[in-house]
């Protein structure tokens, strides 16, 4: 996967700006959407501390969004460069709320970029199933890295399989086709047939 980083930060931030819009939108009052756009003018102006104080504020004051409150504050500290932050309130916010299948999926591609394939792997594949993330192309992609990376070839296999008959079609995923196709011939041997 290409520009790893950047993927993950356009998609967080893609993420952020959706559950601003997503208040905006459902706001009962005058006070909510003010602060939701203070939120917002804050993450605008890559302001992170005081959008992850802003956010803790709110999220006392808003119980019911705790779970959204703590996804913002995961993109902040993301855009700050602290994965092991990021991660924390990735994992409180999946506590609050296990349906959010984008959630684990952010997870799962945060592990993933560390190359630490076998924590990597459990997320991206609940993230599938649950659904919610914007390219379930680039997830299944993953999860056949991370099934190569740990030498589980029929799974990896698989993951290439679904990858290719998903994603065949998409232009942007050329490079990572060629990989999908390698790896199952370099392996056709190994790979059982069930």
């Amino acid at each position: 996967m290409r520009n790893k980083d950047t993927k993950f930060q356009i998609y967080l931030t893609k993420t952020f700006i959706t559950i601003i819009l997503f208040a905006l939108v459902f706001c009962k009052n005058d006070e909510r959407e003010v602060e939701a756009l203070k939120l917002k003018q804050l993450f605008d102006e890559g302001n992170y501390i005081e959008v992850i104080k802003y956010s803790e504020i709110l999220m006392k004051k808003y119980p019911s969004s705790k779970s959204g409150y703590l996804i913002m504050i995961s993109v902040a500290y993301q855009q700050l460069g602290n994965l092991e932050m990021t991660k924390f309130y990735i994992k409180k916010a999946i506590e609050l709320d296990n349906s959010q299948g984008e959630n684990y999926a952010n997870l799962g591609v945060i592990y993933f970029n560390e190359k630490n394939y076998k924590d990597s792997l459990p997320y991206l594949l609940e993230g599938l199933e649950k659904g919610g993330y914007k390219d379930p192309c680039a997830l299944v992609y993953a999860i056949g890295l991370c099934y190569s990376e740990l030498k589980d070839v029929n799974n990896a296999a698989g993951a290439f399989l679904s990858f290719l008959s998903r994603c065949e079609n998409e232009s942007r995923f050329i490079e990572q086709i060629k990989i999908a196709n390698m790896y199952l011939f370099a392996n056709k041997e190994k790979i059982e047939i069930r």
